[in-house]
This record gives structure tokens, sequence and C-alpha cells, in this order.
């Protein structure tokens, strides 16, 4: 359910000691080893007592970073005292200060410029103050490095559990607090009931600490009354049922990425073996493992005596959503899930599915579907129906991280952008710089397709190559730029294509996002103490369009959404609908 965003020097700091080495320019590095060159004598410039004139402290600057990126800190470390000897207002100074300062064992020095990098509001104040934190252990002063590890976590620290795999922090004592601060399950026995419900106040505890906004739709006062309800539920619930509980709680925190895993070790299961997907005119079964493959093509008229539509009414209660596009979605993989479907009323018995199932000639007829091992993709596949045709184009190539094709016949090159991550045998950038660079190489062509149906996001940072890519394709001729979204562009892609549609001129085509312009995301990683049971929750508030920019869904120019006869006949309406608007100009 959730997606991360990358880290960068520039936007959220250091990481852990434990960790690979930040460098400054946002990549990372292995701490240095024997073998690294000591900086020559002449690069190793004034100490704090020498005057710098702007230029100086320019390259100066430039001189300390290229050594703290090669782990050269106790060489940069004079470099960077002089730096913020002379202009003290750089928070990225002093957090590279201070991290010479730690690695040369200079504690006390290296706290203050922690919290000076703090007070200038560079980084991420979480992983300053869990530093910060550290170092206090070092000098053997517990209760400071208590009282930073609780500021760290009210930052939000997004990860608790990188406390305990520190060292530091480990070995503070008392050692029942340390338990206490990093999350996990108090050491005394506990009950099955006592345990759900020490997990059920942690989460309670965990929401209101991390999530970014998590009264917007659903008050303090009714949150915590829905926590008290299921305490007192506990007893009388599976531990499956449990799971989907916490998960309606998720749901009230309003956004598509705070969530809990419905399957765990403590919770397995095995899903109904079924894909389907909600089209314009129902919901139809796409795939489908042995004995049920003659159900492909047929349209669900309901599950467990409840009709289609009211499904996906009561789905709102179970899945995480930014929108309705989003419960369209993901509702279709919660309903392979046995102890949701009880949960929702759909099911008496969880280890059956109830369907009544129309056929394409309108004939219904009642099924029964057993659980079963059964491979689901993640994305949408081409139609498994005799006779459908060859895939089209979107549907091709969709376990492809980024690819693109040349079609001269329409001065046309079609971008396929399936996942916001580097692929192992090319970075974004790297594919962003070949586009640029075949478009250079091919003026001729004046239509490009950028194609993010299925992008359900990434690492948001990574995007901006691809966008300067697009950028470049409008402004260096007199070409038309489109972009096809769905319910699928999610996350990190919503950013993409807010970043479209707010800095190009690009003509939107298909249906509404999965996300909203501006939106509370991010993925987390949270576990449960006792049922170590995997969460996530929300700790950002994305503004990536204007302030007042309230749309729940960015909504296509084009409205071309798809109907199971399009689909299953292997035909793309989006597609389809570019090449009409090329052919008329």
């Amino acid at each position: 359910m959730h997606l991360s965003v990358g880290l960068t020097a520039k936007a959220w700091g250091v990481l852990p000691l434990f960790a690979l080495t930040l460098t400054a320019s946002g990549s990372y590095a292995a701490p240095p080893t024997a073998s690294d060159a000591p900086a020559p004598a002449d690069r190793v410039a004034a100490t704090s007592e020498q005057e710098l004139s702007p230029i100086e402290y320019y390259r100066q600057r430039t001189r300390a970073v290229e050594m703290f990126e090669r782990g050269q800190y106790k060489e940069s470390l004079p470099l960077f005292r002089a730096l913020t000897t002379f202009f003290e207002k750089d928070g990225e100074n002093w957090w590279m200060l201070a991290r010479c300062q730690s690695a040369t064992k200079d504690y006390a020095a290296a706290i203050a410029s922690y919290k000076r990098a703090i007070d200038l509001g560079f980084g991420e104040r979480s992983e300053h103050a869990h530093q910060v934190a550290g170092l206090y252990s070092k000098l053997g002063e517990d209760e400071l490095a208590f009282e930073w590890l609780e500021r760290s976590l009210a930052a939000p620290l997004e990860d608790r559990r990188s406390l305990y795999r520190d060292l530091r922090v480990r070995e503070l004592e008392p050692a029942e607090r340390v338990r206490d601060v990093v999350g996990l399950l108090p050491k005394r026995e506990f009950t099955r009931d006592e345990g759900w419900r020490y997990d059920l106040a942690f989460f309670a505890k965990e929401a209101e600490r991390m999530h970014h906004s998590p009264w917007r739709k659903t008050s303090r006062e009714d949150f915590h009354a829905a926590v008290q309800k299921l305490h007192e539920r506990i007893p009388d619930l599976s531990d499956a049922q449990i799971v989907v509980e916490l998960q309606k709680l998720a749901v009230l925190l309003a956004d598509g990425h705070s969530g809990v895993s419905l399957g765990s070790k403590r919770t397995a299961f095995t899903p109904f073996p079924l894909a389907m997907f909600r089209f314009t005119d129902g919901l139809f079964v796409i795939d489908a493992g042995e004995p049920y493959k003659e159900l492909i093509g047929s349209r669900v008229v309901s599950i467990g005596g409840v009709d289609s539509d009211e499904v996906f009414v009561r789905l709102r209660d179970v899945v995480s959503h930014d929108n309705l596009m989003g419960v369209d979605w993901l509702g279709p993989r919660f309903l392979r899930v046995p102890a949701v479907l009880e949960n929702l009323g759909l099911a008496e018995d969880p280890s059956k599915l109830e369907l009544r199932m129309a056929a394409a000639d309108g004939s219904e007829r009642d099924v029964v579907v057993e659980p079963a091992p059964f491979r689901l993709s993640r994305r949408l596949i081409p139609s498994q129906l005799e006779g459908a045709g060859p895939p089209p184009l979107h549907l091709k190539k969709v376990d492809k991280t980024f690819w693109f094709e040349h079609f001269p016949e329409h001065e046309a090159v079609y971008v396929q952008f399936n996942q916001v991550a580097n692929d192992p045998d090319e970075s974004i950038e790297a594919f962003a710089l070949r586009l640029q660079r075949f478009l250079v190489a091919y003026p001729d062509v004046q239509n490009l397709i950028m194609d993010v149906r299925h992008n359900s996001g990434g690492n948001t940072y990574l995007t901006i190559p691809l966008l300067r890519t697009l950028i470049f394709f409008e402004t260096s001729r007199e070409g038309r730029l489109f972009t096809i979204i769905g319910r699928n562009t999610f996350s990190a892609c919503q950013n993409f294509a807010t970043e479209i549609d707010r800095l190009t001129n690009s003509v939107l085509v298909g249906e509404p996002t999965g996300s909203s312009p501006n939106s509370i995301g991010e993925s987390t990683n949270v576990q449960l103490p006792y049922s170590r049971v995997g969460a996530g929750i929300s700790t950002r508030n994305w503004q990536t369009s204007w302030p007042r920019d309230r749309r729940k869904w960015i909504a296509p120019d084009v409205p071309t959404e798809l109907s199971s006869a399009d689909y299953f006949a292997n035909r793309d309406p989006a597609f389809a609908a570019i090449m009409e608007l090329i052919a008329a100009e």
C-alpha cells in the first residue's frame, strides 16, 4: 500500500551513524578505507582563524564538500569550522560539521552543531535529534539521551524500529524504558487478548504521533471512541478480524497510504483465486486459477447476495483511499481476502466466496469459489479471452519500469512509465536523458505520449529529470504533449502527474487519478509489538499543486474510461482517442 520517497542531503539530512554515509549531494558512499588517498596539502584550505572573502568561501566550501563526500572527515573538519565562522546561516554546513566532529569523537561539539542545523531548519529533525541522543549516550548522559529520543519521535521519526538498530540506544539504562521508546513489547507474559489490546493502543498512539493531519475527516473523539469499541470486542474476534478492524481504523485517517497489513505470520490466509476489475459497466473477472478459468469475462452481479455496486460502497470502510478511484483500483484485491468478506457481511463462511455471475449472453448462475494459491498481477493484464487479438500497446510491457517506442507514421513517441523507481539496468535520469537525445535526433516528432496509468508511485524526487525532458519537448518545437492517467496513478506518480498538469500544456487522457493534487501521504514502517503485524501511517503533506487546489483528483481533458467490451477485445480507447486527435491536425 505504501510507496516510499528517497532521501537527499538537501531535503532530509543525515542517516543514523550505523548506516551508510549520506553525502552532501544525496548519494550514498561507503565509509572511507585505509586506501583512500589523503587530500593534497594545497587542497586543505583555511582554518577557522582565517578570514574568507565570499569567493574564497564558495571555493573552500566546494573543496570541503568534495572531501566530505570521500569520507575525509578529519581533513575537512577545519574547513567546515572556517565556513560556519564566516557564514553561520547555512544549516547544511552545520550538519556536515556535526558529522565531522562526531567522526573525530568531539561529541559535545557535534551536539552543538546538530542543534544549530535543527535551529536553521536544515534536514530531517527526527534524524538529527536521534543523532544528538546517540551522542549524549556516548557522553554518559542517559537522561538527556532519552529526552532527545522523545524529541526524535515527536518530530516525527518515521521508522521507530531504526532506534533499536542503534547500539548506542540499546545500551541506555533502564532497559525497560528503551523497550518503550523503540516500540518493543514489555518483558512480561501477555495473554492473547492483552497482547492485541496493547497493539491496538500502540497503533492509536502511533497514529496520533505520526500522522500529518489525523483529524481531517474523523474527529479525535470519534477515532478514540472507535478504538475503545474495538478494545471491548477483541475477546470475541478472531486474529484475522482484529486486523481487518485495525485496517478500518486506518481508513478513518482518510488517506490512501495509512493502512495495516492483512497478511502476516499470525494472520496468514489463502486468497480466492480470482482477479477482478471494475469497468464502466460493472465488476468483471479478468483472470482466474483452476478450476475457475471459465469465469473469465463474466460479470459479478452480486457477492454473498449483495449487489456489486453496494459491495463497493461497503469497501470504502476497509480500503485506504484518497478518493473513490482508489476504491475502484484496490477494492477488487480486498475482495480476495476471506476475513474482509466476512467483516463486510459478504460471506457467512469465510472459506467460501458465493458469487452470482452473468455470462456474455446475459444468463446468470450461482458460483462458489474456494481459496487457492493464485499469483495476481500488480497491474492490469491483457485480455485472457480467446480471440481477443494482440495485446494493446499499453499492456504489452507492464512489467518494465519504463520504455518508449517511436511511431514515425504519426510523428509520435509513446513513453510508458510504470514505476517511479530506477530500473536495475538504467536510472530514471539516464532514461530521461536517452529520451531527450532521441527527441533531439528526431525533430520531426511532434507528439509525445506519456502513459502513467499503471504507475502507483515510488520515489517522488526521481521524477525531476523526466519532467525536465517533457518541458524540453514542449519548448523546443511546436508539438503536443499527451498524458494518459488513471485510477492507478497514485502517490509519487500522482505528484508527477500534478507537476505535468501545473507546468506543461499536456492534454490529459483517460480516467481520474487515484489521488489528489495536494494530499497526505508517505509510506512508513510501523510494527505492532505483540502480533508483529506491519502497518503504515502517513506523515507528510504533499502540496505539489497550488495551496487552494482542493480537487479530489486530476480529471482528464479527454475522458476515456474503460468498458468491459473494450478491455476484453484488447482495445485501448485512450490511445485511440489520442490517435484521432493527432490525425485531425
